[in-house]
């Protein structure tokens, strides 16, 4: 799709690694803080406490990489709009499902994390958080 660009490679995989780093670190200390309440044995399951208050930035390394991604791909797209060539409908069809899948992410992914971190602010103990 992109001509085997070497630049291009190295700059996806510079931005994938940092957000693998980002992640990686955030979610290990998340997780090293996290504690757990044990429900009865009538019930499987736990409810979370002392959920860090900066944990809702989990998503912002997803969100700027997602972002890079889709900045690279409608490039792409308005160079292939504006090329004489037809394009193939196999890339129409890469290009609209890449640009459906940020879309999808991006606005999916922001209102139920801070959900979360409203619910866990407002009501530390709720039944919402149990996992089971």
């Amino acid at each position: 799709m992109f001509g085997c660009n070497q630049s291009l490679l190295i700059l996806g995989t510079i931005i994938f690694g940092l957000k693998l780093i980002a992640e990686v670190i955030m979610g290990s200390l998340i997780f090293y803080h996290l504690r757990v309440v044990q429900l009865p044995p009538s019930y499987t399951g736990c409810i979370p406490f002392n959920i860090q208050p900066w944990a809702w930035m989990f998503w912002i390394p997803k969100v700027i990489y997602h972002t890079a991604m889709f900045v690279i791909i409608l490039v792409k797209l308005v160079r292939e709009m504006r090329d004489a060539n037809p394009t193939p409908r196999m890339m129409v069809l890469l290009l609209r499902d890449s640009a459906t899948y940020y879309i999808t992410i991006t606005f999916s992914g922001i209102p139920t994390d801070s959900y979360h971190d409203i619910l866990h602010h407002e009501l530390p103990n709720a039944g919402e958080n149990a996992a089971f």
